[in-house]
């Protein structure tokens, strides 16, 4: 008995942390975040950022996962 309590606490537990990260990765790919398209833009921003007033380039909305994934960095103004 108690090995089967040992058993079923740890597959609770598991599958705890592991909801936890689904929901933190889900999150992150709903948010939603700015990026310029200019030749040197290298970071990703808010909607109210002043950052974004020297973009030489197109303005999009894209998933932060994505921005992310283009190696984008969060904007020292609007990410403190």
């Amino acid at each position: 008995m108690k090995t089967f309590s040992i058993i079923f606490l740890s597959l609770f537990l598991s599958s705890f942390i592991a909801g936890d990260a689904h929901n933190e990765a889900s999150k992150e790919s709903e948010a939603t975040v700015l990026i310029c398209t200019g030749k040197y833009s290298k970071r990703y921003h808010n909607s109210q950022c002043k950052g974004m007033k020297a973009c030489k380039g197109e303005q999009k909305k894209v998933s932060l996962s994505d921005a992310k994934k283009m190696g984008l960095t969060p904007c020292g103004y609007c990410y403190k």
